[in-house]
């Protein structure tokens, strides 16, 4: 993987299977795109906040972008780091999530401002992301209400492997 001269990944470094980065400390990782899902964009009007913001969009970093309306590959891109004495399994850290929008290359990339100068994103203040439809936004504000019952659900679907249907009054 590549880095420019202020040491930033390159983004399409985020996007290649296989893709390897030689870190300042001379610790190499090597990087895992995997498909975990796809979105379904009927409006073609995608967001992407960390969903504690879901009330409040001015104030966090929500992310707009219309796309022709169908269905789109979620993709997560993760760094692996090689076992060391203190890690003897090595290190996983999810570094980035992307909608793929095309299977073709991208053009160009376009950094967004902050107070930092450059982002690349949504930040995730709560270590959660979220894309969605704008459409589907009163079913995430929904489950923002009954926050207590999606965290059950999320416990029950990782104690037990199996399907959790949540049911509730709007």
């Amino acid at each position: 993987m590549g880095a420019d001269a202020d040491g930033w990944l390159e983004p399409e470094d985020l996007l290649r299977d296989g893709a390897r980065h030689q870190w300042p400390d001379g610790k190499e990782s090597t990087l895992e795109v995997v498909e975990v899902c796809r979105l379904a964009a009927p409006t073609g009007q995608i967001a992407a906040i960390d969903p504690s913001w879901l009330f409040f969009p001015e104030d966090g970093d929500c992310v707009l972008a219309e796309v022709p309306p169908g269905d789109y590959p979620v993709i997560l891109s993760i760094v692996h780091f090689p076992p060391t004495q203190r890690f003897p399994h090595g290190l996983r850290s999810l570094t980035a999530a992307t909608v793929q929008v095309t299977d073709r290359p991208a053009v160009r990339w376009e950094w967004d401002q902050d107070a930092d100068g450059r982002r690349l994103g949504i930040g995730v203040d709560t270590g959660t992301g979220c894309y969605y439809d704008v459409a589907n936004r009163p079913v995430l504000e929904a489950l923002q209400e009954h926050g207590d019952r999606v965290d059950q659900a999320l416990h029950a679907v990782h104690t037990s492997r199996s399907r959790f249907e949540p049911s509730w009054d709007r």
